[in-house]
């Protein structure tokens, strides 16, 4: 965690007052970035994020020759000392993020050839979040739309809601592994009533057991005989 020092005034009175900003880790985003751009702001180098480089071009329109070559003069300094005050700025706001990222973002946003300044730099990590956000959105849509059919392998069908389990996981989308239990549980066909009360009261069943039950009932002579008498009562009726 880094502590850094924010100068403010209180009552004409300049106060030293230290703000720790925790460094973006994937995960920390929105309380990151608001302290970051506090950061910048009393850095005076915020307007970087915004604002684009300035162009160095001077024209000149005065036709007194003398004026016309101070001015110039002064323009071409103006126009010198704007850029390099602007290049300055960029370098210690893009420096600044960086050394408030965690190790594994600086790696990546540091050698990524599209994050040379600061505001290429703040758009992409505000872009990829972004990008992660409607990701996880669409994950977890497909997660609670999941449903079990009939007609097809029980366990074939239950292997989708674990990879999109795992998915949630590797995008840090805490999903407890009870819930996702009693998720497929709950979305059993009604032939498997029995094996789904079997499995609601044993306690000591994990992921890997429930999915060995189902694979050994989906397997079971049993159950394909059971199966096979109510399909045929069924089209009969």
């Amino acid at each position: 965690m880094n502590i850094n020092f924010l100068l403010i005034f209180v009552r004409n009175q300049q106060l030293v007052v230290p703000v720790e900003i925790v460094r973006y880790n994937g995960e920390n985003y929105p309380t990151w970035a608001k302290h970051m751009q506090l950061y910048l702001k009393e850095l005076n180098v915020a307007c970087v994020l915004h604002d684009h480089e300035p162009c160095t071009k001077v024209v000149g329109h005065d036709h007194d020759h003398e004026a016309a070559a101070t001015n110039t003069d002064q323009q071409t300094a103006l126009s010198k000392a704007v850029p390099e005050k602007w290049l300055q700025d960029d370098a210690l706001c893009r420096r600044t993020i960086l050394n408030h990222l965690s190790d594994y973002a600086f790696h990546y946003y540091s050698t990524e050839s599209k994050t040379t300044t600061g505001r290429q730099l703040w758009d992409a990590i505000s872009e990829d979040i972004r990008s992660t956000l409607g990701v996880k959105r669409v994950v977890v849509g497909k997660y609670m739309e999941f449903r079990i059919v009939e007609e097809k392998s029980i366990v074939k069908q239950v292997e989708q809601p674990n990879e999109i389990f795992d998915c949630l996981a590797a995008f840090r989308v805490p999903v407890d592994e009870m819930f996702h239990f009693y998720n497929i549980i709950n979305k059993l066909h009604a032939s498997w009533k029995n094996v789904a009360w079997k499995l609601l009261f044993d306690k000591n069943l994990n992921l890997s057991m429930v999915m060995e039950r189902l694979r050994v009932e989906e397997e079971s002579p049993i159950r394909e005989s059971t199966t096979s008498l109510l399909m045929n009562l069924f089209i009969i009726s």
